[in-house]
């Protein structure tokens, strides 16, 4: 077997391992903070729109753009409620309504749906910020907690890891042009990243044994 048919296995059962952190949500729905209902709902509408492209592949380059304004727009909520100063989370919000309007442009004007290279890899430096903006401050903030029992640590260590290798999606073309093996270690690579996401969203729905959570 090619290593492009590994990579490209990887790259489909990580898409469709986001079951995984769905069936738990769902199964310990009564028992989720706000918060965990807010990434329920992110995943359900994730595999949603994954199951879409399995009957239409052609829709894949338009749906792209989908994705990343459902991940701008779904992390943002589940990050920035707790960034602080204020001053700070102003201007992050105002940079966000700022990218999606840009993501609309893009889509529209420039790459018709086409190819989401620069989009894409502008929203995963921004989810990489408030990302590590959050994992720090909750950190910095509680160090007398037992912070492994927090859900939402691993929901903020989840899309640091897939956002920090998925950054670079803007050279895969120019990788692709240098080296296509290069390019399908890469896509494996990142692969993996997404299905330990997608477990440590998964691990954050499930129960833990404490009187209250910080978040």
């Amino acid at each position: 077997m090619a290593f492009s048919e590994i990579a490209n296995f990887l790259v489909y059962f990580s898409t469709y391992f986001i079951i995984l952190p769905v069936l738990v949500g769902v199964f310990f729905y009564k028992k989720n903070s706000p918060e965990m209902n807010i990434l329920l709902l992110y995943s359900i509408l994730t595999f949603i729109v994954d199951l879409l492209l399995l009957i239409d592949t052609d829709l894949h380059n338009t749906f792209l753009y989908f994705f990343s304004i459902l991940d701008l727009v779904f992390f943002s909520i589940l990050f920035l409620k707790f960034i602080s100063p204020i001053l700070l989370k102003k201007m992050l919000i105002l940079i966000c309504i700022c990218i999606v309007l840009f993501l609309i442009f893009d889509s529209i004007y420039y790459s018709g749906f086409t190819s989401n290279g620069i989009s894409n890899s502008i929203v995963k430096g921004y989810l990489l910020c408030i990302s590590v903006l959050f994992f720090n401050q909750i950190i910095t903030k509680n160090i007398d907690r037992n912070l492994l029992l927090e859900p939402m640590l691993y929901v903020a260590l989840g899309v640091i890891l897939y956002n920090l290798v998925g950054l670079f999606d803007f050279f895969a073309g120019q990788v692709s042009s240098f080296s296509p093996l290069l390019l399908w270690q890469y896509y494996a690579f990142w692969a993996v990243l997404t299905i330990m996401m997608y477990f440590l969203f998964a691990y954050a729905f499930w129960p833990r044994k404490i009187k209250k959570y910080i978040i």
